[in-house]
């Protein structure tokens, strides 16, 4: 590049920011969706249930990748909105989601939107996040997804250079961009 910069005069400015690839291992939301289901004492037609799981199948399936895996954590408390932001926060970097990406099921979103709910904050017990370094992302990704439990597993975003600002934002499906902030409060009440 630096080559035909100099013959043709032109200079690089910026190049691509993103610095790794964002990992979740299954569909979000399913949890706190069916403790919300039987909370609320509400019946739905379809197949929610929790995702509730362990881990440990996966970690054994990527261990060899463990060199290019930044980080691993589970969204929990606030969900996958604030687990990205706490990650965010401690990188002081940006966070690009994409919203077509994430996997939700229908179900989830159709009994969020009656409860007025959003899966981006209910727990999710049984999905991990990881932050993977870009070349290695989709055969990571391939090997989560032969562990049982995570064939919705799906690289969801990138984690980008915010000129130190924390911040995580999602592109909609029709383009625009909206930041998506930590929980503050309690969506659902605990039981755990």
């Amino acid at each position: 590049m630096a080559n035909i910069c100099n013959e043709t005069g032109v200079k690089i400015i910026t190049g691509d920011t993103k610095v790794d690839k964002i990992i979740i291992t299954g569909g979000i939301g399913e949890h706190g969706t069916t403790i919300a289901t039987e909370r609320y004492n509400i019946k739905v037609k379809g197949n929610i249930k929790s995702d509730c799981m362990p881990l440990n199948n996966i970690l054994d399936k990527i261990g060899k990748y463990m060199d290019v895996i930044k980080l691993m954590k589970d969204p929990t408390r606030g969900g996958l909105a604030t687990s990205l932001n706490e990650i965010a926060e401690v990188a002081k970097m940006g966070i690009h989601l994409i919203e077509e990406s994430i996997p939700i099921k229908d179900e989830v979103t159709s009994v969020n939107q009656l409860l007025g709910l959003d899966p981006l904050y209910l727990a999710c017990e049984g999905r991990m996040v990881l932050v993977v370094a870009e070349k290695d992302s989709e055969i990571i990704l391939e090997e989560i997804r032969k562990c049982e439990g995570c064939k919705d597993s799906a690289i969801i975003g990138s984690v980008v250079d915010s000129g130190h600002q924390p911040i995580v934002f999602i592109e909609t499906c029709i383009g625009g961009k909206r930041i998506i902030g930590p929980l503050e409060g309690g969506m659902l009440p605990r039981i755990c």
